[in-house]
């Protein structure tokens, strides 16, 4: 993220806004190299204007191990943005994990205070769990078909 205060009155206010961690760089697989290398040389391609690195007359090749840091400070940073949200979740609401210890798992909420909800996941099995964690596994109630999830044919 990139913070950014304001000019002259509006000194106070502070922009944010997502930022890349490496700008003006993409990794691709080694295996697309002579596609991106055609595709770079092709006028007529579609594709915006881009370019190749090259360093001694050879295409460096970076190893995904390399790029792991890079990685793992985008997940700092998801996690960071993730963790300021607060869901008010109603108790009775069906959710589902996608993050964290208990991802895949799906259970009631039984309570929570905004930060934290208590859920269940049935057998006794109850947890608290923060709530930025939580993805609402409900469906819309109207306009269900009477028998089936398809549209019935008139």
């Amino acid at each position: 993220m990139v913070r950014r205060a304001g000019r002259g009155r509006q000194r106070r206010d502070v922009e944010e806004r997502p930022a890349p961690i490496t700008p003006t760089f993409v990794f691709a697989a080694a295996g697309d190299l002579y596609e991106l290398i055609r595709l770079a040389a092709d006028p007529t391609s579609g594709h915006p204007s881009f370019s190749i690195f090259r360093h001694r007359d050879r295409y460096p090749l970076i190893s995904n191990r390399s790029l792991a840091p890079l990685r793992e400070e985008e997940n700092r940073h998801r996690l960071r943005e993730m963790k300021k949200t607060r869901r008010v979740v109603e108790p009775g609401t069906s959710i589902c994990l996608t993050e964290g210890a208990f991802a895949g798992m799906t259970g009631i909420v039984e309570g929570g205070n905004g930060k934290q909800a208590v859920v269940n996941f049935g057998g006794g099995f109850v947890v608290s769990i923060a709530t930025y964690l939580l993805v609402s596994d409900v469906v819309q109630d109207e306009d269900k078909p009477e028998l089936g999830v398809a549209a019935q044919a008139a």
